[in-house]
Parts: structure tokens; sequence; C-alpha cells
């Protein structure tokens, strides 16, 4: 379960949020902000909210695992 939640976050971290992350490296800091720019930080944010749940799962599956390995 560790795995599996750690390859969707990657997989969907690969698609959407480095790519999106590139492109807003790319956009000059003294330039205003325009409504799609803005449009775009927040669905960033948005899907930020579901991608952390498998942050936490794959942590907590790797320390259950690796707790059953210590106890074996």
């Amino acid at each position: 379960m560790a795995l599996a939640s750690y390859v969707v976050m990657r997989v969907w971290s690969g698609v959407f949020f480095i790519r999106e992350m590139l492109a807003f490296q790319k956009i000059p800091l003294d330039s205003a902000p325009s409504a799609a720019l803005s449009a775009r930080v927040a669905r960033w944010t948005y899907w930020t909210w579901f991608r952390e749940p498998f942050d936490i799962v794959s942590f907590l599956c790797s320390l259950l695992a690796l707790g059953w390995l210590r106890r074996s």
C-alpha cells in the first residue's frame, strides 16, 4: 500500500505539479498577476490538498511496515 500510494503521488506530481511549477518559474516576478495566472495558482493549490493524503498514507504505511519487520 505504501508503494502504491507513493507511485500514484509521484506520477501525479510528474504529470501535473512539476510541469506547472516549471511554468510558474518562467513568470517574471515583477509582472502583474493576471486572471489566468490566479486561476492556475488556485487550481494548483486546490489539487495539492488532494495530493497530501498520498504523502501521509505512504509515510504511515512505511512506518507500519518497518515496525512489522522489526518485530519479526
